[in-house]
């Protein structure tokens, strides 16, 4: 078999699910891996159980940013094709185009959140780019569920190290509109540099990329 698969439903915290089996279905089996199956409830939709879909969407961004070969995977597609929820899929996709996801130069590693308030951290990291994914652990399904309007998270930072020394660009993009919010310049040099982001509910995202010419800013 080409690649290791695993079945999740009824689990609580859906990216440190994903974070933690992708680590250990790859040490062990040094294969592929992606969770082939994933729901809230075996018994069904259960819309009732996560009704902002944030159980499905944690799901679903996580993997990217975990080193698994795809995203969490519903096994309930009919319901999402009835209710046209493909723009979880298509938000991701957007963010992703035109990085090295795909390429392998990218590797999964366990941002540190440094100060309060914590956020849950996923990231892939290379020599020159760095996908970042960040969650807050009070909307970390089932954890506020039901909150229709969730408080913004503001002055939150994460620890990124492992870049190579230069001029970078910071994206930070909300993931449900796929869309960038703020650009920030960063110089990196061989000390991990502490990105802050907006101002954010739930969730956000950062593109950290090398700028074209690798000259560093004056």
């Amino acid at each position: 078999m080409e690649f290791s698969q695993y079945h999740s439903y009824n689990e609580e915290h859906p990216a440190d699910m994903m974070a933690r089996t992708t680590e250990g279905f790859l040490s062990r089996y040094k294969k592929p891996f992606f969770v082939g199956e994933y729901g809230t409830d075996f018994r069904g939709w259960k819309p009732e159980t996560d009704p902002h879909l944030r159980a499905l969407r944690q799901a679903v961004w996580s993997g990217a940013f975990t080193g698994a070969a795809g995203t969490g995977m519903s096994w309930w597609w009919e319901s999402i094709h009835a209710a046209d929820l493909y723009g979880i899929w298509s938000s991701l996709a957007g963010f992703l185009e035109g990085t090295g996801v795909a390429t392998g130069d990218l590797a999964p590693v366990k941002g540190e959140s440094s100060k309060s308030p914590k956020v849950k951290a996923l990231a892939l990291v290379g020599k020159r780019e760095a996908l970042i994914w960040l969650l807050d652990p009070g909307f970390s399904w089932p954890s506020g569920a039901k909150v229709a309007d969730p408080p913004p998270v503001s002055g939150a930072e994460v620890v990124l190290s492992g870049l190579d020394a230069g001029s970078y660009v910071c994206q930070w993009w909300d993931p449900r509109e796929a869309k960038v919010v703020r650009s920030d310049d960063l110089e990196v040099d061989s000390a991990p540099r502490v990105l802050s982001p907006p101002p954010f509910k739930v969730d956000i995202a950062a593109r950290v990329r090398l700028r074209q010419d690798g000259s560093r800013r004056p």
